[in-house]
């Protein structure tokens, strides 16, 4: 994951429903995302399930975003 991520940026962007903003903070994030789930789950079709949750979950919560360590 990049050091240089704007990440309060980013979410102040998602939450204005940016579309831009939107793909880059999750094209951020899968990695770290994916590579979570996929140590939990076996089979490819459950960890792209979980990760779809994990982002509709992130996008749901962003107002309680107050800046610091994002994907934390």
């Amino acid at each position: 994951m990049e050091d240089n991520i704007d990440w309060p940026k980013l979410v102040a962007g998602s939450l204005r429903r940016d579309s831009l903003s939107e793909r880059e903070l999750v094209e951020a994030l899968l990695p770290q995302v994916y590579a979570r789930v996929s140590r939990l789950l076996p089979r490819r079709s459950e960890v792209e399930d979980l990760s779809q949750e994990v982002f509709r979950k992130v996008f749901a919560n962003l107002e309680k975003f107050r800046g610091g360590v994002f994907p934390a």
